[in-house]
């Protein structure tokens, strides 16, 4: 609790699980008393774009990258479940995108949203393993059968669906689908008009959870309604984002805003805002300190409408530590998001990450493969791993984690990039300049590594070159990466002067320097405490236990 240590913010409880209670299908009369499924599973497309990606949203749009279901829906009357259980283990599912089967075919935003509405009702179910959005997201199109999807994800049960919009009508059938057998355990369908959304939301909620057997304990947060045309915008943007491209982005804050101008008091449209102006900003796509700012003021109005907006709290938090280097607003921000939502991917991600700043790298770790967990196939989680693994010093792990990352990625340049500075650290510099050949040459991190793997090979004057386009570099970030250069070639008084240089610039990347294996060695000099102090570090790194990765165990680099 956080009241009882300074800086714990979460501690790991083992999950309870629940049961599932009845086998229920429901025949479908017009499919010639066979259950409702549509003619194949759209096995899921997730976004492997290399930023913070995370879950996104709910059935509660209150947390802002929702999901969303569209639809306004009549249920079909559903048969008496028979007194069996399902399954005697704790249960685990992974919600599929739905199938876009309308007659035009440009409705697959609505159908991606209501299986991600669908995804986070189940998130709140105490006990439940639900898989996150992009690794559940990630088959899509590839025509796999249910097995081979549950196998992959290690789950014991799939959600898989369809949507039909033709004019104001709309159909969505689901399919409950046991991962083991391939075998369909319930089934239902619905169709109504589009004009009492948020009223149907509820209603298939109801049904899901009751056809589950399970119970929303405290209940199900409440949504947040607006009009039609507004959640049609906010689903569009949220489609839009999840291509992970330049252009995705820009046009989702086109329809936020569109969306916003319908309804300014929509905390949903708010609050994911907030979140894709860091990710454009961290990708270059609009000037940093704009889009934090804009990031902190959109977020800040989210809060003010919705309290509790778990992920508005989480977007503040990472402003707070990463962008302010406010860390006690961060933990308080943190503890805010904890009561709302512990155990999705996203809060996860986000307590990981304060962790790892705060030098609590096994905490962090803890809760990196708890995160791995619930979204398996996801890039940055993994890579987020791997980082973490390499500040306690376990280099070969993180090499294996990045060798893993690549198989299923193959040529993943972020993956190859860690699996070089891995290779580094455990002094192959030959093996870490052959992996980093073929990378964008654009990288500031692969740039840095280039540069300490030349001058480890006796190519001076080559890593001179790459060193020279560095200082040459003043974009964000630039002078720390000298500091990892001169850090990881043992020349620790010009290491410090860059360090001091980014402070004063205040290069927010400074804030995972506990973490930096390549500034280990700085770790003896007086000018490092200086730097903490600086950024408000020294009192956490000083307090930070030896079997959490503090001080008394920092390694030097190879």
């Amino acid at each position: 609790a956080l009241g009882d240590e300074k800086h714990r913010i979460i501690r790991t409880v083992p999950r309870r699980g629940y049961l599932f209670d009845a086998s229920v299908e429901v025949h479908d009369p017009a499919n010639g008393g066979e259950p409702s499924r549509p003619d194949h599973v759209d096995d899921g497309a997730g976004w492997v774009f290399p930023s913070r990606r995370v879950v996104l949203g709910l059935l509660l749009p209150a947390l802002a990258l929702g999901g969303a279901w569209w639809w306004i829906s009549k249920p079909q009357d559903a048969a008496d479940p028979p007194d069996q259980a399902i399954s005697n283990s704790a249960p685990s599912i992974a919600v599929l995108p739905f199938d876009d089967m309308s007659s035009s075919g440009d409705h697959e935003y609505l159908a991606d949203g209501i299986a991600e509405e669908i995804l986070n009702l189940l998130v709140q179910v105490p006990g439940l393993t639900v898989i996150a959005r992009t690794s559940s997201f990630s088959f899509k199109g590839q025509n796999l059968d249910a097995t081979t999807i549950a196998d992959r994800l290690d789950v014991t049960h799939l959600l898989e669906g369809s949507v039909r919009k033709e004019g104001n009508q709309v159909r969505i059938t689901a399919q409950l689908v046991e991962g083991a057998s391939g075998a369909h355990v319930w089934s239902q369908r619905y169709e109504r008009t589009l004009d009492v959304v948020f009223a149907v939301q509820d209603e298939i909620a109801t049904a899901v959870v009751e056809a589950l057997r399970v119970r929303l304990v405290g209940g199900q947060r409440r949504q947040h309604e607006t009009g039609t045309e507004a959640y049609s915008l906010y689903l569009q943007a949220r489609y839009f984002f999840n291509q992970a491209t330049t252009e995705g982005r820009s046009r989702a804050v086109e329809k936020l805003n569109a969306a916003l101008a319908l309804d300014p008091g929509y905390a949903p449209a708010l609050a994911f805002l907030a979140e894709i102006y860091l990710y454009q900003s961290n990708n270059g796509e609009r000037p940093f300190d704009n889009g934090f700012e804009l990031g902190r003021k959109t977020a800040a109005e989210a809060l003010a409408i919705d309290a509790s907006s778990g992920r508005a709290w989480g977007t503040l938090a990472y402003i707070q530590s990463y962008y302010d280097w406010d860390w006690a607003a961060a933990q308080s921000s943190i503890a805010k998001m904890l009561e709302i939502e512990s155990d999705t991917a996203f809060s996860m991600n986000v307590t990981a990450t304060y962790y790892s700043m705060l030098g609590q790298f096994e905490r962090s770790l803890e809760l990196r493969e708890q995160a791995i967990r619930l979204d398996p196939l996801s890039p940055f989680f993994r890579q987020s791993e791997a980082y973490t693994l390499m500040s306690i010093g376990n280099f070969q792990a993180a090499e294996s984690a990045m060798l893993e990352l690549l198989e299923i990625y193959p040529g993943h340049p972020d993956a190859k990039a860690l699996l070089a500075k891995a290779r580094l650290l455990q002094g192959d510099a030959e093996g870490a300049l052959q992996l980093l050949e073929t990378e964008r040459s654009d990288s500031k991190q692969v740039a840095t590594l280039q540069a300490i793997a030349l001058h480890r090979t006796g190519q001076q004057e080559a890593a001179n070159e790459v060193v020279a386009s560095l200082h040459q570099d003043t974009s964000h970030g630039a002078a720390y990466a000298l500091a990892l250069y001169h850090g990881g070639v043992g020349e620790l008084e010009q290491a410090l002067d860059y360090l001091e240089d980014a402070v004063s610039g205040r290069w927010r990347v400074l804030a995972y320097i506990l973490g930096e294996p390549l500034l280990y060695p700085l770790h003896d000099e007086p000018r490092w405490r200086v730097v903490l102090d600086q950024l408000g570090l020294l009192e956490y790194w000083l307090e930070v236990p030896a079997e959490y990765g503090g001080p008394a165990r920092v390694q030097a680099v190879p």
